[in-house]
């Protein structure tokens, strides 16, 4: 189950001294904005929902509402 596979993610962790983008208990400090758009590329006209991080240079983290699918990849 869950407990097995997080026992061996962690072994293969140490193992491999793989490095991580776990931001640990922190994550709740860190700085987010958010913003939506309203695509009309179809006839779906979903509105996009966006969530950046200033601290990685205002990259997209997460979007979503995308109905069609064009928005999944960024």
């Amino acid at each position: 189950g869950a407990l097995g596979m997080a026992i061996l993610v962690r072994d293969h962790f140490l193992q491999n001294e793989t490095e991580t983008v776990f931001r640990g208990l922190e994550v709740a400090e860190i700085k987010f904005t958010t913003s939506a758009f309203n695509c009309g590329d179809c006839p779906n006209n979903c509105e996009i929902i966006q969530v950046k991080m200033p601290e990685m240079g205002n990259e997209v983290i997460a979007r979503w509402g995308s109905r069609c699918g064009k928005w999944e990849v960024f």
